[in-house]
C-alpha cells in the first residue's frame, strides 16, 4: 500500500467532544472527585505559552484518566489546597505504577515522571511569580 492509497482522517476533537474549561473552585473540586474514581491510567499534559508573547508558565492543563478529559485553566488555583489535592491523586498513582504494576517501558515511565514534575514546578513558579490575579487584579498572597 503506498501513501496515496491511504485515506487518513484527521482528528481534529477528541472523541466525546472539547470539555468545559475548568475555572471554578466548584469545577475542579469535581473534576478531583471523579479522578479519583475513575479507574486506569492517567495522562497529564500542560500547554505554554513559551515566552512569545507572554511567559512559559501553563496556561493550560490537560488531564486525561479513562475516557475522561479534564482542561483546566491553572490561573484562579494559584495558592489553593485543591492543587495539592490534584498532586496527591497524581502521586498516589505514580507510587502504583512503581511498586504494583511491572514497567514494561522504562522509557514512557519515565516520560510521565518526567511532565508531572514539570507540572508541579510550574504551579510552583506560578505562586512564586504571581504577586496579582491575571483576571481581576486582587492581590496574591
Amino acid at each position: 500500500m503506498s501513501e496515496a492509497d491511504v485515506n487518513a482522517t484527521p482528528l481534529l476533537l477528541p472523541a466525546g467532544g472539547v470539555p468545559a474549561i475548568i475555572d471554578s473552585e466548584n469545577q475542579l473540586q469535581q473534576a478531583i472527585k471523579s479522578l479519583k474514581d475513575l479507574t486506569g491510567p492517567i495522562a497529564v499534559d500542560a500547554e505554554r505559552a513559551s515566552g512569545y508573547r507572554y511567559s512559559a508558565r501553563a496556561y493550560l492543563i490537560q488531564i486525561k484518566r479513562g475516557k475522561e478529559i479534564f482542561l483546566i485553566d491553572p490561573i484562579p488555583f494559584i495558592g489553593s489546597p485543591l492543587v495539592n489535592e490534584l498532586n496527591q491523586i497524581i502521586q498516589r498513582l505514580k507510587e502504583e505504577l512503581d511498586k504494583d504494576k511491572p514497567i514494561r517501558c522504562r522509557r514512557t515511565l519515565k516520560k510521565i515522571i518526567k511532565e508531572i514534575k514539570e507540572w508541579e514546578d510550574v504551579l510552583h513558579q506560578h505562586r512564586k511569580d504571581i504577586k496579582r490575579c491575571p483576571h481581576c487584579g486582587e492581590r496574591l498572597d
